[in-house]
Parts: structure tokens; C-alpha cells; sequence
């Protein structure tokens, strides 16, 4: 299976406004635990689910707009703002 069909199959198990487990995630899905975290760490660097320990939860729309701005802002232009691990925060 390609990593898209991967990536697709696991973003469409997890509800909005949602924590699904990772396990669950694997099971739900018939794929092995890595396969599932590998999927959501692509799925992760594309702004679209947030992965805390062992579980994910989709971004919404309003985070995924502003997690995109806060990437493609220069370093230069940073305003002094940032995500970490799904909490914003102010650069000191």
C-alpha cells in the first residue's frame, strides 16, 4: 500500500475534536503500530494531526491555517511567536 493510501486510511479514522491511541489506531486500521506512526508523523508535518505521546488528534482548520502562516513566516519575521508541541507560545 502506497503512503498516501496509508496516510488517508489512518486521517480518516480519527474523529474531529477527538485523542484516538495509537494502538487503536493500529487496530482499527489492520496495520502494524510503526506503520501507523510513521503515517502520522507525515500526517504531523503536514499540519493536519497533532501526536502527543501515544495519541493523535486532528488539527482544525483555524490551527491548520495558523500553524501554515506561523511555518512560512521567514525567521527574520518571526513575531516573536511559536507552536510547541501543540501549544503556542511567546519567544522570550
Amino acid at each position: 500500500m502506497k503512503d498516501e493510501d496509508v496516510d488517508w486510511k489512518i486521517y480518516h479514522l480519527i474523529p474531529d475534536g477527538e485523542t484516538v491511541p495509537i494502538s487503536e489506531l493500529a487496530e482499527k486500521s489492520c496495520l502494524d503500530e510503526e506503520t501507523v506512526r510513521a503515517s502520522l508523523a507525515r500526517l504531523e508535518k503536514s499540519r493536519l494531526v497533532m501526536v502527543k505521546g501515544d495519541a493523535a488528534c486532528p488539527l482544525s482548520i483555524t490551527d491548520f491555517i495558523f500553524a501554515s502562516q506561523l511555518a512560512s513566516t521567514p525567521a527574520e519575521d518571526d513575531c516573536g511567536i511559536y507552536i510547541e508541541n501543540g501549544v503556542i507560545k511567546v519567544r522570550k
